[in-house]
């Protein structure tokens, strides 16, 4: 249950980030468009949370306790046993076992939450730089302006 525990909040996490970095984005880019309410940021974190609990859903499936036994403790705790496969490898000439979902599972997983959320958020916070570097501030001098004030001055005799 720990493992279902930490995944659920890994997600959670990794998805949160991604909403503020989204929500930053559509702020700074979209100011006049932003229509931040109570039921839409309630449907995101609704979303986030459903979108955890199914990623965590198949180690419930694929956990099962254990116990050790020593001399006098015993231990108990749980660990992952996905379907697996066993096939002769015939390079070091061993049977090795395999399990091609628990491969499926962790890859997919890897990709969801590792590379797709920086990928998000890097390009959100990039557009965001470029915008913000590029926009004049209020009061900043440029040629165009230094012109028209220059031409707008009467001497005063």
């Amino acid at each position: 249950m720990a493992l279902v525990s930490a995944v659920t909040a890994l997600t959670c996490s990794v998805l949160t980030l991604s909403a503020i970095s989204c929500d930053r984005f559509t702020a700074i880019m979209y100011p006049f468009h932003a229509r931040i309410t109570k039921q839409r940021t309630g449907g995101v974190l609704a979303s986030v949370w459903l979108i955890s609990a199914a990623v965590a859903s198949p180690l419930l499936m694929y956990t099962t306790p254990y116990t050790v036994q020593w001399t006098d403790v015993r231990l108990t705790y749980c660990g992952e046993s996905w379907p697996q496969r066993v096939v002769f490898d015939e390079a070091t000439g061993v049977c090795v076992a395999r399990s091609a979902s628990k491969q499926l599972y962790y890859t997919a997983v890897t990709v969801a939450l590792f590379f797709v959320p920086v990928f998000v958020m890097s390009s959100a916070y990039a557009l965001i730089l470029h915008a913000l570097w590029r926009e004049r501030h209020p009061g900043e001098a440029n040629a165009n302006n230094t012109l028209l004030y220059t031409r707008a001055k009467r001497k005063v005799k």
